[in-house]
């Protein structure tokens, strides 16, 4: 089944004007932009679509965060549709010491209408320690600096409607940037793109007054979504079928694509994830705040003494992770050992319970 390459491919003969309008799977390209390595290449103040992809030519697929994205950009530097938007405003902010990774960059569509792509998680241990941090804080660093970067571009360019999009965190902190807004900048917001991103604490949804842009915010989630259905989420959601399994469908490019009416294909969520999210969330609401804080420090302890690197690394490596994750385990204090043994027992009991819950 085809993805969102081929639809680039495809269709990116077609400019995008009134006879081939912006659509949901140009919001996904354009989500998807952000991911890109621009610390990779030295970028001017006003780029196009096809000079970055000129630039990243000359990269090497380990430079990329994930193997299609190569494909993917070259794709866009060749297509009518897509290579000569302007893209301008690159920002990123990785600190270790505040727990924030954070990228953005502009995507003009043309004269009037400018596309606001959020980065999502890279390969760094603080910036899943962040992510992680979305269940412990009402409020994390990344959603900030989105929401001061939404700001800017909303300033330097007056007169454009805007658009936000994202996918997984960089989803969220689209999602927030939109919803605590002021109404003088939600007015001009076109629609928010989120793809499989987590929610957002009750008190952020509460900010969202005034004219709601709640509305305006569409929600892609795959059929065994885990990551989008974690916390609040009060926005329209869409399921869209994946051709991966369990976690690898968070993978846009495992998203299908009909080409003919140029929409991802639909799809409904899976009685699997239906389960994690209801063990998941009930398991989250019944520790305090506390315990969830000593147990994702102790968590990522364990993860940074091992060398192994980020939870995807862990399952990459499979078996081969255990030694190294349990010898770390193992260094720590009794105390703290017994937290994390505790806490996860809580999580065994709650799918036990939910389990027993769905047979009845």
């Amino acid at each position: 089944m085809a993805n969102i390459i081929d639809y680039v491919k495809v269709h990116g003969g077609y400019k995008i004007n009134r006879t081939a309008p912006f659509c949901e799977l140009d919001a996904i390209v354009l989500s998807r932009f952000s991911y890109l390595p621009f610390h990779k290449i030295k970028l001017a103040e006003k780029e196009t679509v096809a000079s970055v992809a000129e630039k990243m030519r000359k990269l090497k697929s380990k430079d990329f965060g994930w193997p299609e994205d190569a494909e993917y950009i070259e794709a866009m530097g060749f297509s009518k549709r897509f290579s000569t938007l302007k893209v301008t405003d690159y920002c990123s902010k990785n600190s270790k010491k505040i727990t924030e990774q954070f990228q953005a960059i502009s995507i003009h569509v043309n004269s009037f209408k400018v596309f606001v792509s959020y980065n999502g998680t890279d390969s760094s241990l603080h910036g899943w320690r962040e992510d992680l941090n979305l269940a412990l804080l009402d409020e994390i660093p990344a959603q900030l600096s989105g929401a001061k970067y939404f700001k800017q571009i909303a300033n330097r360019y007056p007169w454009k409607k805007l658009y936000l999009g994202g996918h997984s965190k960089g989803g969220n902190v689209a999602m927030y940037s939109a919803i605590t807004a002021p109404d003088l900048y939600q007015n001009r917001i076109i629609k928010v793109y989120a793809e499989d991103a987590p929610g957002m604490s009750k008190k952020v949804v509460e900010k969202d007054t005034g004219v709601s842009v709640l509305p305006r915010i569409i929600h892609y989630i795959p059929q065994d979504s885990v990551v989008g259905r974690l916390l609040n989420h009060s926005e329209k959601f869409e399921v869209i079928k994946s051709n991966a399994k369990n976690f690898w469908q968070h993978n846009i490019y495992s998203w299908e694509v009909d080409l003919a009416t140029k929409k991802l294909v639909r799809s409904k969520v899976t009685k699997k994830s239906d389960f994690v999210d209801k063990t998941l969330d009930r398991w989250l609401q019944d520790a305090d705040e506390t315990q969830k804080k000593e147990f994702a420090n102790l968590l990522f302890k364990v993860l940074e003494d091992s060398k192994i690197g980020t939870p995807v690394d862990v399952g990459a490596a499979g078996i081969h992770a255990i030694p190294p994750l349990f010898k770390s385990f193992r260094s720590l204090p009794r105390a703290d050992r017994g937290i994390i043994i505790s806490f996860v027992k809580k999580l065994l009991i709650t799918a036990y319970e939910v389990t027993r819950e769905n047979k009845s």
